[in-house]
């Protein structure tokens, strides 16, 4: 803190002022994970190359596992053949995915139903979907190629003992 990279010479004025700056706005948009409580539904796709869930979302839930334990009331959702350019399936006739702003928009109408009824947030869990290229003769996806997040085929997100376990999950 406060020195010249390279030179080690200790900084002064307005390029000590400017680091200070600097530092105090990293910390301030740095991710803790620690929710302080307040409830969360984080939903990833399994299939993005960009922002790969090892990297962000899970590594983000153990974090918040770490910190807040039983009391956290963060639900991850992970959802199979999906990514974050899911408007670029129609637009490429890309039929190996299915759309993961379907299960955003669960999300938001789940979080509604909590805060205004208590409904509880779907469990971490992962969401094992069907594409339309793994079902013959469709011609489009069906409420069977995407299952809920109360559905019997999901498969729980479990973290104890200092170890998240992320399943494979088939439908």
């Amino acid at each position: 803190d406060g020195v010249r990279e390279g030179s080690g010479t200790p900084l002064g004025g307005d390029e000590l002022a400017n680091s200070r700056r600097v530092q105090a706005g990293i910390k301030e948009i740095l991710a803790s994970a620690n929710l302080h409580g307040k409830p969360a539904l984080i939903v990833h796709d399994r299939d993005d190359a960009l922002l790969h869930p090892n990297f962000t979302s899970r590594a983000y839930y153990a974090q918040n596992q770490i910190l807040e334990g039983a009391a956290s009331k963060l639900s991850y959702v992970e959802v199979t053949h999906a990514n974050h350019l899911d408007s670029l399936n129609k637009a490429y006739a890309i039929d190996t995915q299915v759309p993961l702003d379907y299960y955003f928009q669960a999300a938001l109408d789940r979080m509604y139903a909590y805060l205004r009824t208590g409904r509880p947030l779907p469990r971490s869990q992962v969401l094992p979907t069907i594409p339309l290229a793994a079902t013959p003769g469709a011609t489009a996806l069906t409420r069977s190629n995407l299952p809920d997040f109360d559905g019997p085929t999901s498969c729980p997100i479990a973290y104890a003992a200092s170890k998240l376990t992320i399943p494979e999950c088939k439908p």
